[in-house]
């Protein structure tokens, strides 16, 4: 079964008679669901190379029934990207739950930015 879908039972008494089987009877939908998954937490940021980059650290939460894949970091300038999120390049494909950290490059100084980490 999926996490968040609704999922309805229909049943019957079958017979070996076929025409004294009983008529369906149906369930109220359900909706399946599970334990989201924790936010990350102890979040850190660091500027580095002359103020051109930010080195994002962070410590994976409580599980619940997440199967980990992946991080999904994104990132926007305050300032000129407001509401524009960008996925973070350096920060693809981090597949493993404990690597916990990145680079985001191509910062400009004195500017603000905003990170996302999913």
């Amino acid at each position: 079964l999926d996490f968040l879908q609704y999922y309805q039972v229909r049943f019957a008494e079958i017979c070996t008679d076929p025409g004294l089987s009983s008529l369906y009877n149906y369930s109220s939908p359900v909706l399946v669901v599970g334990e989201l998954a924790g936010t990350p937490v102890n979040v850190t940021m660091t500027v580095l190379d002359q103020n051109t980059a930010i080195y994002i650290g962070w410590e994976p939460s409580t599980p619940g029934d997440c199967i980990f894949t992946e991080w999904k970091i994104e990132w926007r300038n305050e300032i000129w990207m407001e509401g524009l999120w960008t996925p973070a390049a350096n920060c693809q494909g981090m597949d493993y739950r404990n690597v916990t950290g990145c680079l985001i490059d191509g910062v400009t100084p004195m500017d603000s930015y905003r990170v996302h980490i999913q």
